[in-house]
């Protein structure tokens, strides 16, 4: 059986790219900022916590690492959501899904080298 180049290109390509319909990338977007409130309110907390004197050091520290173990627990889903961002800005479509900045900022701390400015070409 030959083989037709071509065809099996084309076939691959629209396979990597299907335009994911955009009640589907707002479903997933909700069920994400949902799995991930308790992080960004951990991040509040410890920042808070880091800004304000008064807290005992073990406290913060005890604060931080229960922020980085819930980081790694929720890397998955950082990193799916930061993906749809970037698809999103890419192929300009779904540009009315929303997503939110905190979850953006903790999934670009994921990425090693990565820089806000790269990941978001679309505007907020």
């Amino acid at each position: 059986a030959r083989v037709d180049k071509a065809k099996a290109f084309e076939t691959v390509a629209t396979v990597e790219r299907v335009a994911v319909p955009e009640y589907l990338v707002k479903k997933e977007v909700a069920r994400i900022e949902k799995a991930l409130a308790p992080l960004v309110e951990l991040r509040a907390k410890v920042m808070g916590m880091a800004r304000t004197e008064g807290f005992d050091a073990v406290e913060v520290q005890k604060a931080y690492n229960q922020f980085t173990d819930a980081m790694e627990r929720n890397r998955f889903d950082l990193l799916k959501y930061l993906d749809m961002v970037s698809c999103a800005a890419e192929y300009r479509e779904n540009d009315n899904v929303k997503f939110d900045p905190e979850i953006i900022m903790l999934a670009v701390s994921l990425v090693p080298g990565a820089r806000l400015k790269d990941v978001i070409a679309k505007g907020e």
